[in-house]
């Protein structure tokens, strides 16, 4: 019962100071917006702002993806396209989800366990 009640205070310790820190740092960084703000450097603060509400980037849910057929999908219409393909076929499709799994793994192994990537005498021991 000891030991518990050790690690339990040790437990409360820690993420009381994981809470101070977190406070501390978010403290810091609401006072630099503030700072740039009074000062008048609004490019800085916009910025600040962007960087603080997670949008900071332009575009930066569009990855561009592979589509079914092989090609790059690189602007918003063709992802999404591409997605709704995707998720579509997966509903669509009648078989086994551990078979699927199984031809999903086949088709995309290893490449050190490619056949046509082996070279004759690389797979024999070193002596």
């Amino acid at each position: 019962m000891r030991l518990v009640e050790e690690y339990r205070k040790a437990a409360k310790a820690a993420k009381d100071s994981l809470r101070d820190d977190a406070r501390k740092t978010w403290s810091i960084h609401i006072e630099k917006g503030i700072e740039l703000r009074a000062k008048g450097d609004f490019k800085a603060f916009w910025r600040w702002l962007r960087g603080t509400t997670g949008k900071s980037c332009r575009g930066c849910c569009s990855r561009p993806t592979r589509q079914a057929d092989g090609s790059l999908a690189s602007t918003e219409d063709e992802i999404l396209s591409a997605h709704y393909q995707f998720y579509a076929d997966l509903c669509r499709d009648p078989g086994d989800p551990a078979e699927r799994e199984r031809a999903w793994w086949k088709e995309h192994e290893p490449l050190q366990e490619r056949e046509e990537l082996r070279l004759e005498g690389c797979d024999s021991p070193i002596t």
